[in-house]
């Protein structure tokens, strides 16, 4: 299974309590359509089970000892003992990564990848109109499968009916994140920011932060989360966070 880091370090934060509600639903929402993200959750579950039954494993290197007389299950029982050491390289890898993403000086692209969480995928769209609404249909399924390129042309469509939506415009956002057409993005964001929808702007706050980082704009997105530090809600106790990597940030190299 190839490695992905940034899916790594989501569920490293999700297994050490540091998901906001919000995020940890996106987090489960990736987890049912990408098989990335099952098969590195059902791993990470197969590693806490091996190390909260430690007795287990001692139990399994007697019976490794007893049972010499037969070489087929001895090389068998040898082959699963490697397996279990390769499991705690992995392990002793992962923490060595927690370790660094947590207590080291980060530039603003690792902070961003260190927070960036695609918003969950869209559910409904209510229209009279039912070509909308099949438009809205195969722009939330291209999203949902994280195909970010093909999704935004729909969301774009919708956007030339009803271009103060601000769900639509926090949708095409994330694609243009996405697609690291950040200045795009930033655009869209501030755009609901301006229009005020209660229901959206403080996820609109929180990607235009994370995409200020992406562009270098450090004053601009340290007082975007300034602010949601100061706000009770999902973003509240990540921003005080993510504020405090801001402090002591390394220079890109």
């Amino acid at each position: 299974m190839k490695a992905d880091p940034k899916i790594d370090r989501l569920l490293l934060r999700y297994y050490n309590g540091e998901m906001s509600e919000q995020e940890v639903s996106q987090l489960m929402d990736n987890v049912k359509q990408d098989l990335r993200y099952q098969n590195l959750m059902n791993l990470y579950e197969e590693f806490e089970l091996a190390f909260k039954n430690p007795e287990e494993l001692e139990v399994y290197m007697q019976m490794l000892k007893i049972d010499e007389q037969s070489k087929k299950r001895r090389l068998s029982m040898r082959l699963n003992l490697k397996i279990a050491a390769t499991a705690i390289i992995l392990i002793g890898v992962s923490s060595y990564l927690y370790f660094y993403f947590n207590t080291s000086r980060l530039t603003n692209d690792q902070i961003f990848e260190k927070y960036y969480l695609a918003y969950s995928p869209p559910d409904i769209y209510r229209s009279d109109n039912i070509s909308i609404e099949q438009t809205f249909a195969s722009a939330s399924h291209l999203y949902s499968i994280s195909d970010y390129s093909k999704a935004l042309p729909y969301f774009e469509k919708l956007l030339a009916a009803d271009s103060l939506n601000s769900s639509l415009l926090l949708y095409s956002g994330v694609c243009s994140t996405e697609m690291n057409n950040y200045h795009d993005a930033i655009s869209r964001f501030n755009k609901i920011i301006s229009i005020g929808d209660p229901a959206y702007i403080e996820s609109a706050k929180w990607y235009l932060g994370l995409c200020l980082l992406k562009t270098g704009d450090l004053s601009h997105a340290r007082s975007i989360f300034q602010s949601l530090s100061k706000t009770k809600g999902h973003y509240q106790g990540i921003s005080i966070e993510l504020l405090e990597n801001l402090t002591n940030i390394k220079p890109q190299q």
